[in-house]
């Protein structure tokens, strides 16, 4: 007996239908009445709101349909305006459509994950000693509230949408909302997430981007990003990603937050240069499963503005103070290397399954041309070149301070070997427990 399609059991039917792209999964609906609840459970699992007026009625349509919205499990938010130059002072019409249907987000009760993308240009309101280059059409203002609108949609206890465990923000500009009930709305969200992913930028600065590192929303944000970001999530969270479109972990400063439940840390542009970079990595040894290091180097010395904080770090006092830009230059080093850091994650995080160090495709610019796909993380690309990577930072470089190659003193590390030698041995541990645990499995 010859075996047809739909002969097949309903599992390998449904399993089929997981490896089709949605045009395809729509042209399967029209075939028989089986086929057609199996593709359009995966059909719609993900769905989309873009500032168009098309994705917009597709939107609130299916938010509208009994059947369909029950399929969503998955929803990206993208406020960017196709054919928009956002660098060029033109009127800024963000469709009012968009707005009335964000709203509809709450119907999707089955809603699982959620991806917010803004513009990649944006700029910092003048105040607080901040200054700005050019008005992005998406202010500040604009992106506090999106923020809040989401929240409250998702957050109306006559549509509870209780299965929302992950969040992406990409572009999220690297401001607090001052208004704290505007602000807490979202957090508040937040403290049921078990996956937040955040790519932070700063404003954009073409003219003259080595000014950046004198902008004081660059250190406040991520002075204030455990209070107000991390905490929240701080028992709940098991998975997090920060990555930011500039270098950071020393300056500006970021020294870490303890979790009690993360299993999955990514990092992008973090720089190691400080025995709180190391200590709070081993701090999350009881629960890590998995470490992705994108971009992220270790910052050997530095020439810099002095003097240093008393913890080892540059302080915004001295770093935005215009004062400062003819005060004395210090030069800073930092002794440890990737063969350390690397044999302590060996013998520091026992759960350790996956280490992953490299160059990932996501976007680094504060600004571009074309349209940038949302970061994903954790795709990391492992060729030599970008492996054990070092950095040195000097204050009176353009058009960036930070030079992954340099030839002048004080040289570039010479310890390839003795770390690619740690590395090795680190895979070798992490490879043998995840086939341990796959045989226990």
């Amino acid at each position: 007996m010859s075996v047809t399609f739909d002969s097949l059991p309903a599992e390998v039917k449904r399993s089929s239908c997981t490896h089709l792209p949605q045009p395809d999964l729509l042209n399967v609906r029209l075939t028989t009445s089986e086929l057609c609840n199996i593709a359009t459970e995966f059909a719609f699992q993900s769905v989309s709101l873009l500032a168009d007026e098309d994705a917009v009625e597709t939107f609130v349509n299916i938010s509208a349909s009994d059947v369909l919205r029950k399929c969503v499990r998955h929803v990206t938010l993208d406020t960017t305006l196709e054919d928009y130059d956002y660098t060029a002072n033109l009127d800024f019409d963000f469709p009012e459509e968009f707005l009335h249907a964000l709203p509809e987000i709450q119907h999707f009760e089955r809603l699982s994950s959620l991806l917010l993308c803004f513009s990649n240009f944006c700029s910092t309101e003048p105040n607080d000693g901040s200054f700005s280059f050019i008005d992005a059409p998406e202010s500040e203002d604009f992106r506090f509230n999106m923020l809040s609108r989401l929240a409250s949609a998702l957050e109306n206890p006559e549509f509870p949408v209780a299965d929302l465990k992950a969040v992406s923000i990409h572009n999220l500009q690297n401001r607090n909302d001052p208004d704290q009930s505007r602000r807490s709305r979202f957090l508040s969200l937040l403290k049921r997430v078990e996956v937040l992913r955040l790519h932070i930028i700063r404003q954009y600065n073409d003219a003259s981007p080595e000014s950046d590192i004198y902008e004081p929303a660059l250190y406040d944000f991520l002075n204030e990003l455990p209070s107000i970001w991390l905490q929240p999530v701080s028992s709940s969270l098991t998975t997090l990603s920060l990555y930011q479109d500039d270098y950071w972990g020393w300056c500006p400063k970021f020294s870490g937050f303890q979790f009690e439940s993360l299993k999955v840390l990514a990092l992008g542009n973090f720089t190691f240069a400080h025995a709180d970079h190391l200590n709070w990595t081993l701090g999350l040894g009881n629960t890590l499963h998995e470490l992705y290091l994108d971009d992220c180097p270790i910052l050997y010395a530095a020439m810099t503005y002095g003097p240093m904080g008393v913890d080892g770090f540059p302080t915004k006092e001295v770093m935005t103070r215009p004062q400062y830009s003819n005060a004395g230059i210090i030069q800073w080093t930092y002794d440890k290397r990737w063969s350390y850091y690397l044999t302590a994650f060996r013998e520091g995080l026992p759960k350790l399954k996956v280490f992953s160090m490299g160059h990932g495709d996501w976007p680094r610019t504060r600004h571009s041309d074309e349209k940038e796909k949302p970061f994903i993380g954790y795709t990391v690309m492992e060729s030599r070149e970008l492996l054990c990577q070092y950095i040195f930072f000097d204050i009176g470089l353009g058009p960036t301070q930070w030079l992954l190659e340099k030839d002048d003193e004080p040289p570039m590390p010479d310890c390839e070997d003795t770390d690619h030698e740690a590395l090795k041995e680190l895979w070798k541990t992490v490879d043998a427990r995840a086939k341990d645990r796959r045989q226990e499995s």
